[in-house]
Order: structure tokens, then C-alpha cells, then sequence
């Protein structure tokens, strides 16, 4: 039985994350295409839009290497100005990474966003993207450092999934006062039903 909700926590993890990209990406593409009026703002949109024709497609394609990737993107951002427009084609890269299973680089390249990218809406995406990368490495302090982090923030989005993160991770660091804190926090403060069934089911699997 434990087996099993271990299992359902994971997957439903990584949908959750992959929902949170999906839907918090959007306002960001149509946020950087209004901000995109000026000769500059273009000339860098341009820009990100051959980078991922050729340099995000030949990562997908294996035809370069993830480090040569990071090489390209590192100074793309230069180029860019670091404009917000480059985050959207990093989350890509990183999902790329993660999908062949190399979670070296998609550590490296997340981090290297979590650098530059330090708006509070930006912070989430990256953070929560990286943090699972951390847990999937082995890096559970670091996962906890940073959601905790983001749990600080005065902008409170998707509150209830980082302490529900935030909960599972103290229980495998054998924190067991600070996971049922955070499970309990969960189950008191929010109203998402995927949230309140994880939290409930951590708190029952002891």
C-alpha cells in the first residue's frame, strides 16, 4: 500500500509541474509579444526565435550536446540583455534535459535562470522546476532551501503545491515535525482537491 502512494505521489507530481509550466507560460509568451513594440524588444525576439529554431531544435534532435547548449544559451542571454524572453525557450531546454534523463544539465541551465531571472512570477516557474530536479538528484536539502524560499515570498502563487512539496521532502529527510506542519498547512489553508488528497495521504502514510 505504501508502494502504491509513493507511486501516485510521483506521478502526480510531475503532472502537476508539467500543468504549472503549461498554464504559467502562457501569460508569459503573450506578456514578452505586447512588450515586443520597440526596435530593441524585436531585435531580441528575433533573436530567441532562431535560437529555438536551430539551437533548442538540434537539442531535441541529440544532434548537440547539452553542454554546448548551455554554451549557446549562456550567451544568448548576453545578447538579449537577459530580456524574459530567453525563459521560455530555458523551461523547454530543461524539459529537453530531463527528458533524455540528464539531470546534470538540467540542473546547470536551471540554475543559470534561477541567476538571472529574479521577478517573483519568474522565480516560481524556475523554482519549482529546479527544486524537483534537486529531488530527483539526490539534493533534498537543496529542494527544501529553495522552496522554503519561495514559501517566504510576500507574492504568494501556487502556495499550497510548494509547502505540499516542501512537506514530502521533510518526510524523506526524516523531518517528521516539519512534514506533518506543512501536510497540515496543506489541508488547513487551501482548497485544491489534488493538494488536500496528497497531503492527506502523506499524513496517513507514516
Amino acid at each position: 500500500m505504501a508502494v502504491e502512494i509513493e507511486k501516485f505521489i510521483q506521478k502526480n507530481r510531475i503532472q502537476v509541474i508539467v500543468g504549472i509550466l503549461v498554464i504559467m507560460a502562457a501569460p508569459i509568451g503573450y506578456g514578452v509579444y505586447n512588450n515586443f513594440k520597440g526596435k530593441k524588444n524585436a531585435e531580441y525576439a528575433d533573436r530567441v526565435f532562431s535560437f529555438s529554431k536551430k539551437e533548442l531544435k538540434e537539442l531535441k534532435e541529440s544532434t548537440l550536446k547539452p553542454s554546448e547548449f548551455i554554451n549557446h544559451f549562456s550567451g544568448l542571454l548576453k545578447e538579449i540583455s537577459y530580456n524574459n524572453s530567453g525563459l521560455i525557450v530555458l523551461l523547454e531546454a530543461a524539459e529537453v534535459m530531463v527528458e533524455k534523463k540528464d539531470l546534470v544539465s538540467a540542473k546547470e541551465i536551471l540554475e543559470i535562470g534561477k541567476s538571472n531571472y529574479t521577478s517573483d512570477y519568474e522565480k516560481i516557474l524556475i523554482g519549482l522546476r529546479l527544486s524537483a530536479v534537486y529531488e530527483d538528484l539526490g539534493e533534498n536539502d537543496k529542494a527544501i532551501d529553495l522552496l522554503e524560499d519561495l514559501a517566504s515570498s510576500k507574492v504568494k502563487i501556487l502556495e499550497g503545491k510548494v509547502n505540499l512539496d516542501l512537506g514530502r521532502l521533510y518526510k524523506k529527510v526524516n523531518n517528521p515535525a516539519k512534514a506533518k506542519e506543512k501536510f497540515e498547512y496543506v489541508l488547513n489553508n487551501f482548497d485544491e482537491e489534488v493538494y488536500k488528497k496528497l497531503a492527506q495521504l502523506n499524513l496517513s502514510n507514516k
